[in-house]
């Protein structure tokens, strides 16, 4: 099988003692960790919250790079509820559109340094939520954003759970069936996470259903799982919750719907999706865990995906 991209952000979050030495660390042991290909980098209102010089300047030249665009756009949510690709507000899309231009500046500066095209692919998303959001905004941003010099940079369109009457949606974007018939359009392909997924529709074979809709158009694929009724990552939660190993370890989630047995039937439903990128992003708690058992966690993880990857042959 393919190596992974990891999402190495989510198992250094929690970290409390961030600092430039421990963040030397951190990279340097992510270097040492078995079968990844690259990073998905978090994407804020630029790729760091405090120096976006020095990610560029530290950032490995022999792996690739997949950049997300959702913690900066949960963040500007907050502050503006019209921030988005495909927001109705003129002000809203705007400021979505000129953060795409300085990922567009950043994706040119990460491939010059690595002296390659090592950017794979950014992901996008459907917001903001009802009632600021519409498809034909979606369509106007998309269309721009496809003439633009991507260096072959794939785009994609992240699905996220979608607008629920309740309220009780995560995220609260666009239906998958409408966010495929807009990207179908141009050069943009479907990303999915297999706990997003599920937490959409509350149950576990959702995932399986979803990339049988977008198989046609899937591009990229990320193994996140997510919990019922769990004492620590909550219930229908988009939280990043590890795959359930049935270890003692403290972050074994005790309510995780993401196994080894679903991880097989979902890479056997994703086989022979030409050009598919795979990722794992998981989180491991509590938050005082060091960084060596935070690399460790992340070890444990990765092989177990890889065996139950190899298990499914």
């Amino acid at each position: 099988m393919n190596p992974w991209f990891l999402a190495a952000y989510a198992g250094y979050a929690s970290f409390a003692d961030k600092n430039k030495e421990n963040d030397a660390r951190y990279l340097q042991g992510l270097q040492d960790l078995p079968s990844v290909a690259g990073l998905e980098l978090p994407f804020y209102s630029d790729l760091s919250e405090t120096n976006s010089d020095k990610v560029l300047r530290t950032l490995p030249k022999h792996w690739d790079y997949i950049l997300t665009l959702l913690p900066g756009t949960m963040q500007s949510l907050g502050k503006t509820p019209g921030f988005g690709l495909a927001s109705t507000s003129a002000e809203g899309r705007k400021a979505a559109m000129s953060r795409m231009a300085l990922v567009h500046r950043r994706i040119h500066e990460i491939n010059d340094r690595c002296g390659r095209a090592a950017v794979r692919a950014v992901e996008l998303h459907s917001a903001p939520t009802r009632p600021f959001a519409d498809v034909q905004s979606l369509y106007s941003s998309l269309e721009e954003l496809d003439d633009w010099d991507w260096q072959g940079t794939q785009l994609l369109l992240e699905h996220c759970d979608s607008w629920r009457e309740d309220g009780s949606s995560v995220k609260g974007f666009m239906t998958l069936k409408e966010e495929l018939g807009v990207l179908r359009e141009f050069n943009v392909r479907l990303a999915l996470n297999w706990g997003r997924s599920v937490l959409e529709e509350r149950d576990p074979s959702a995932a399986l259903n979803h990339v049988e809709m977008g198989r046609e158009q899937l591009g990229a694929f990320f193994f996140s799982g997510t919990t019922l009724n769990d004492p620590v990552y909550g219930s229908w939660a988009d939280s990043h919750a590890p795959l359930k190993l049935g270890s003692k370890e403290p972050w074994e989630p005790q309510a995780g719907l993401l196994t080894e047995a679903r991880v097989r039937e979902t890479y056997h439903a994703l086989k022979g999706i030409p050009g598919l990128m795979m990722g794992i992003k998981v989180q491991p708690t509590p938050p005082d865990l060091t960084i060596e058992r935070r690399l460790d966690f992340l070890a444990q993880q990765i092989n177990a995906f890889d065996r139950a990857c190899q298990a499914e042959g």
